[in-house]
């Protein structure tokens, strides 16, 4: 069976750990990195089926990784997160930037596994068209 990496860049380690123990039951294996520098290459992460990025860091470097993401990972899911009250601001510039989908900090802690399976079911659905 093929591993499943899914890639968490989050500057918040309460967070991170929460979405990392989620996608752990969900038979992922975590790659946590707290900042766009820490990226791996492409040639590292080949395994890389998700990537899950806290938006409430740096506007520009969550979306320039954003856009490092989508260019390493053309049909990858990229589930993003923010707080409630930046969504309406951030939403238009994180799916220009490639952000699959923008969702809510309180979303993101309770809905994950539904998220994850909604998110790479569109991809599958978008991959056969």
């Amino acid at each position: 069976m093929k591993n499943n990496i899914a890639l968490i860049l989050d500057d918040n380690m309460l967070s991170a750990s929460r979405i990392k123990a989620a996608l752990e039951r969900l038979k992922y294996s975590p790659l946590w990195i707290q900042s766009i520098e820490q990226l791996p290459d492409h040639e590292q992460t080949e395994s890389v089926t998700l990537a899950v990025l806290n938006y409430n860091i740096s506007n520009t470097e969550i979306l320039r990784a954003t856009r490092e993401l989508r260019k390493m990972f053309p049909l990858m899911p990229i589930l993003g997160f923010v707080s409630h009250g930046q969504i309406p601001s951030m939403r238009e510039a994180a799916e220009e930037a490639g952000c699959s989908q923008l969702v809510a900090n309180s979303v993101i802690s309770r809905n994950l596994p539904q998220l994850i399976e909604r998110i790479s079911a569109s991809k599958l659905n978008e991959d056969v068209l």
